[in-house]
């Protein structure tokens, strides 16, 4: 019925006017990628410095170099991360077991950093620094997406992250299928270079990972999801109607659309017409739209959600509402 439609958008207008007033008075840092904060900590005579880059598709890189005697040891490690509860805290995790929860302030990001050898966690402030683009070791699989046999996709094994990669050294690797190697890289968005391979094995580890599966409509359908656009806080609603198709209701400040998506298993996309296009260009939210042209599948993330493109996440959104009733 028509009024019923009015009086769900209405009531959507409202709770998305009063989370905008909860931000506003939050003041926390928006986290965005191609981000890099830094800090140090010390611990008697173990010193610690700690290099946190955030990048696209929600990965980062996290390396602890300690020093100690003049002797220097550096670790790095990888995953996802992602700004939670409503902006506040930071996570960063990954398929090995690493979950760290960092504070998100007005200009720094805060939490412990554990040291090498098992020794006691240290605290820190890590302030943002000009970017750039990292060098760090990785775990993953090494393999080729040619008939040639020449190696040009790494996976890393920590996020599934997908790198397409190049490099002298992997001309001095066996030929295989795949091999899973422990190499340095240096990261570039569309051509990442392998600058050496520490070591590799023909057995690649196995993964053990059970899921559990739930239809889109049944998680994402029936709540508010909000998400973080470069400096744009987005809220939205899934609204399915039947053979995988439904409506996306997406405000942002200045602008509230809505977009038809088509959803099978894992795959989502969005139809997007000259209209919705227009409404986002008027709105200055170009990011928004990139976003929504992106968009080819969906992941369920604990209570979160995650849109995912072909080569990577493109945005994490989480119900505000589920976090309020966790920390009752």
């Amino acid at each position: 019925m028509p009024w019923m439609a009015l009086l769900i958008r209405f009531s959507f207008a409202l709770i998305v006017l009063c989370l905008i007033a909860q931000e506003i008075q939050a003041g926390r840092l928006i986290l965005r990628s191609n981000s890099l904060f830094v800090g140090e900590c010390r611990d008697h005579a173990l010193s610690q410095r700690i290099e946190l880059t955030l990048l696209d598709g929600h990965y980062f890189v996290l390396r602890q170099i300690f020093t100690h005697a003049k002797r220097n040891f550096t670790r790095d490690m990888t995953g996802h991360w992602r700004q939670r509860e409503g902006g506040s805290i930071l996570t960063l995790e990954n398929a090995y077991g690493l979950y760290a929860t960092l504070t998100v302030g007005s200009e720094n990001l805060y939490g412990s950093f554990a040291a090498v050898g098992g020794g006691s966690a240290n605290f820190a402030a890590l302030s943002q620094a000009p970017y750039k683009p990292p060098l760090f070791t990785i775990m993953g699989t090494l393999f080729s997406v040619e008939k040639s046999g020449t190696y040009n996709m790494l996976q890393d094994g920590a996020s599934e992250r997908l790198f397409s990669v190049t490099g002298d050294a992997l001309s001095h690797l066996p030929k295989a299928d795949a091999l899973f190697v422990d190499a340095e890289i240096a990261y570039d968005p569309t051509l990442s270079r392998i600058v050496r391979v520490r070591s590799y094995s023909h057995t690649i580890p196995e993964r053990n990972f059970t899921k559990r599966e739930i239809s889109f409509a049944d998680f994402a359908q029936g709540r508010m999801w909000q998400g973080t656009v470069g400096r744009t806080t987005v809220r939205c609603t899934f609204s399915a109607s039947e053979d995988g198709l439904g409506t996306l209701e997406l405000a942002g400040p200045t602008f509230w659309l809505s977009v038809p998506y088509k959803q099978e298993g894992a795959q989502l996309s969005f139809v997007l017409g000259k209209k919705e296009r227009d409404v986002l260009r008027r709105a200055e939210a170009e990011d928004v739209l990139r976003i929504l042209e992106r968009t080819s599948g969906w992941v369920r993330d604990a209570d979160g959600l995650v849109l995912l493109a072909d080569k990577g996440e493109l945005l994490y959104l989480e119900d505000p509402f589920a976090r309020k009733s966790r920390t009752r």
